[in-house]
C-alpha cells in the first residue's frame, strides 16, 4: 500500500492549540482548537523560502501521490492561495479525527509504531524506475536532509497514526513475528533476480558468443568486456544488477528468462528499436543469482500490503467519522463538507466587486500593498 485513502500524508501534527498559543483559531474538532500559527507554519513550509523552486516539504508530497493544488504562493507578497491553505487545514482537521478515533479505541500510538512508519515513509520517497521521478531531482534519504525536521516528523507520526487506525479497523497483527512469518510464507514476492547482459547487433553474433560461452572457451564477463555495446554494463562484465523478479514488466525479457537457471544463459533475444526503422539490439541474458529480499528490507512492503488490503474499511470509517464530528471552520478558510470531509474554499466575489480586481486576475501588475500574513486568505491568489 501506497499511501492510505486519504486526502494526503501532510499536516501539521501539533494540532490542539497549546497553552500558550491562545491566537485564533482557524478551525475547531470537537472542541479542540487549530490554531492559525500551527497552519501558517505548515503552510510557510509548504511554499518554501524561493520563489520558482518546488520547496522539499511539496517535493515529499508530490512523490507520495499528493494532488496538491498547485501554484502555492498568492498573488501578493507573503500570500498563499486559498486552495492550498482549504486544503492542508483539511489535513489537519482530519489528522485530529484520526487521532481522536484512536484514543476511542483505547490505541495509543508507540514509538515502534512511530518508528515503522518512518521507515515506511522513506520508502514511499525512494520510487522504483517505474514511478514518477521527482519533481526537485531528490529521492530517499537525500530528500528527508533537506526537509526541515519538524514536519518531516510531522508527517511521520501522522502516517503511523494511519496505519494503526488500518491496523485496528483490519484486525491485521503488525507485529515482527506476524511479518515474518508471512514472508516466510510468501518467498515468491521477495525473490530478487540479478542479471548481466550481452547487447550485439545481430542475431548471429549473439548465437556465436553464446556458443562461445557455453562450450568454455570464453566467460560471460570477458564476452561482455569484449563485444557488447551496452556501455552502460560492458565495462562490468555485463552485469546489470538486481531488482525484485515482480518488477519486471518487459513481456520478452521474461519470456527470454523463462526456464533459465541461475548461471544459465538465455537464447539471443531481439530488443526493438524505439526508433522508426531502427532494428534494435541482440540480447544475451545470465541470471546471476535468485537471491530473498532480506527480511529487513522487506518488512515495510509486508506492513503496506497487509494495511492495503482494508482500505475500503479505513475509508467507510473517514465516511463515519466525518459525519459524525462538529467541525467548525474560520470562513475566511472557506466551510466544512461533512459529505467529503475537507474545507471548501470560499468562492472569490465578481471582479466588479473587488476594491483591487487585479489580485483576481493574476496577470495585471497591481499597486504595491501590504500583503496579508499566510492563509489570511481575502489577498491570496487562485
Amino acid at each position: 500500500m501506497k499511501r492510505l485513502p486519504l486526502i494526503a500524508v501532510v499536516g501539521a501534527l501539533a494540532l490542539a492549540a497549546s497553552a500558550c498559543d491562545v491566537g485564533p483559531t482557524a478551525a475547531t474538532v470537537n472542541g479542540v482548537a487549530i490554531s492559525q500559527s500551527a497552519l501558517n507554519d505548515d503552510l510557510s513550509v509548504l511554499v518554501g523560502s524561493q520563489t520558482g523552486e518546488t520547496s522539499s516539504a511539496t517535493c515529499m508530497l508530490e512523490l507520495q501521490g499528493s494532488n496538491l493544488p498547485l501554484p502555492a504562493s498568492g498573488t501578493g507578497d507573503g500570500t498563499v492561495t486559498q486552495q492550498l491553505a482549504a486544503y492542508q487545514l483539511s489535513n489537519m482537521i482530519l489528522a485530529q479525527l484520526i487521532r481522536e478515533r484512536l484514543d476511542q479505541l483505547d490505541h495509543p500510538l508507540t514509538d515502534a509504531d512511530v518508528a515503522a512508519a518512518r521507515v515506511d515513509l522513506v520508502n514511499q520517497l525512494t520510487p522504483s524506475s517505474t514511478e514518477q521521478s521527482s519533481p526537485c531531482g531528490l529521492t530517499g534519504s537525500e530528500l528527508v536532509a533537506k526537509v526541515p525536521s519538524g514536519f518531516f516528523h510531522q508527517q511521520t507520526v501522522y502516517l503511523a497514526e494511519q496505519e494503526q487506525l488500518a491496523a485496528v479497523l483490519g484486525g491485521v497483527d503488525l507485529s515482527t513475528a506476524s511479518l515474518r512469518a508471512y514472508y516466510e510464507a510468501h518467498p515468491q514476492k521477495f525473490e530478487l533476480i540479478c542479471l548481466s547482459d550481452i547487447a550485439v547487433e545481430t542475431e548471429a553474433e549473439a548465437t556465436q558468443i553464446r556458443q562461445s560461452i557455453t562450450a568454455g572457451t570464453t566467460s560471460f564477463a570477458a564476452a561482455a568486456a569484449a563485444s557488447s555495446i551496452d556501455t552502460q554494463t560492458s565495462r562490468q562484465g555485463g552485469q546489470i544488477g538486481c531488482v525484485p523478479t515482480a518488477q519486471i514488466q518487459n513481456q520478452l525479457i521474461l519470456a527470454a528468462l523463462d526456464g533459465v537457471g541461475v548461471g544459465q544463459i538465455s537464447q539471443p533475444v531481439n530488443e526493438p528499436s524505439s526508433q522508426p526503422g531502427g532494428t534494435g539490439v541482440w540480447l544475451l541474458l545470465q541470471v546471476d543469482a535468485k537471491p530473498l529480499t532480506p527480511f529487513s528490507e522487506a518488512e515495510s512492503q509486508i506492513r503496506q500490503e497487509l494495511l492495503a488490503a482494508h482500505d475500503s474499511e479505513v475509508t467507510a470509517e473517514f465516511s463515519r467519522i466525518t459525519r459524525a464530528s462538529h467541525v467548525v471552520v474560520n470562513p475566511q478558510y472557506g466551510s466544512w463538507s461533512e459529505l467529503e470531509g475537507i474545507v471548501e474554499s470560499p468562492t472569490p466575489p465578481p471582479a466588479r466587486d473587488v476594491l483591487a480586481p487585479c489580485k483576481n486576475s493574476g496577470t495585471a501588475t497591481c499597486p504595491s500593498t501590504t500583503g496579508s500574513v499566510l492563509g489570511a486568505g481575502s489577498t491570496a491568489g487562485g
